[in-house]
């Protein structure tokens, strides 16, 4: 069975960035493809806990965020047998395997529980 959690997950507000590792082989050969899904989490109005891939005009940099770390991520994976990666480095920033700060001190946060229309 497939594993369905990602490897790291960097969050910035409600935005998160998470990537997985997809093993496959090629020419016989075990290769690792990693891949990044980007989510915005909400409360509807049920109060339950929903996603999209629509963003505010106040989450696009928030994105943008994440996803520059999940590059740098990318670019830098962990080495084998490394289980915690490396952190992230900013501030501002949190990666959900390193349970860095979330928001620093001045940056705008947007509420998870916000209602999106349907």
């Amino acid at each position: 069975m497939p594993n369905n959690k990602p490897e790291k997950a960097f969050k910035a507000g409600a935005v998160r960035a998470s990537v997985f590792a997809n093993p496959y082989t090629s020419g016989g050969q075990p290769i690792l493809i990693r891949k990044v899904v980007l989510e915005v989490r909400y409360r509807d109005k049920q109060g339950r806990w929903k996603s999209t891939n629509s963003l505010s005009l106040n989450e696009i940099p928030k994105a943008i965020a994440a996803l520059q770390l999940a590059y740098d991520y990318l670019l830098h994976p962990p080495a084998p047998g490394s289980s915690t990666g490396h952190p992230t480095g900013n501030p501002g920033m949190t990666s959900a395997t390193t349970g860095n700060p979330a928001i620093s001190p001045g940056t705008p946060a947007t509420s998870q529980s916000s209602h999106r229309p349907n």
